[in-house]
């Protein structure tokens, strides 16, 4: 009798650890295709990556020229965008050479925040919210950055997204990368040595 209630709970575990992971249709973490990660490759498929007619893109309205004032918070915002599709995802994280996070990436509407540890480093991503991403041929999510406290040199931004073909499996999606190194800015009036 023991043995039966135990591996009925067993087997009532494991399948609801295996129903909750398929149906959370959240971004993952780690999918960023920074140095040690993939990209959203590694669940969706369909054809070679940058390769299918769309593109991504990482804008920031109060950035100027990629640089950084440390401790500034700038508005990030990261488009998908190809002709057809209407349904797309994202990941997003900033790093340091080292690959430790970069600052501090804060959520907007669409989106939320998971970790992933790549090479002893518990990785931030910004992804998208199950079913955020819905546009007419593309679709963009606003969030913000804080800059590292002080000057840290270059912090690259790592982007991975995924144009959705909208068959309701993981196969014959479009996938896009992008990465954008954003550098430290010098205040007015100090040499470079």
């Amino acid at each position: 009798m023991r043995k039966t209630i135990f591996l009925t709970f067993f087997w009532l575990v494991v399948a609801s650890m295996f129903f909750f992971g398929v149906q959370n249709d959240n971004g993952k973490a780690g999918s960023t295709g920074s140095p040690g990660e993939d990209n959203c490759t590694d669940c969706h498929g369909g054809t070679a990556v940058n390769s299918a007619g769309g593109s991504i893109s990482i804008t920031s309205p109060d950035m100027v020229n990629w640089e950084y004032t440390p401790g500034q918070t700038y508005t990030i915002n990261v488009t998908i965008a190809e002709s057809g599709i209407s349904l797309f995802g994202f990941g997003f994280e900033a790093l340091l050479a080292s690959g430790a996070n970069a600052g501090t990436l804060n959520a907007g509407t669409g989106s939320t925040i998971k970790t992933a540890m790549i090479g002893g480093n518990n990785r931030r991503n910004v992804v998208h919210q199950q079913d955020s991403g819905t546009g007419n041929g593309s679709h963009t999510w606003t969030f913000s950055w804080q800059a590292p406290a002080t000057d840290q040199g270059d912090v690259t931004f790592y982007c991975s997204g995924n144009a959705a073909n909208g068959n309701g499996t993981t196969s014959g999606d479009h996938i896009y990368t992008f990465s954008q190194v954003v550098n430290a800015a010098i205040p007015n009036g100090v040499a470079q040595g």
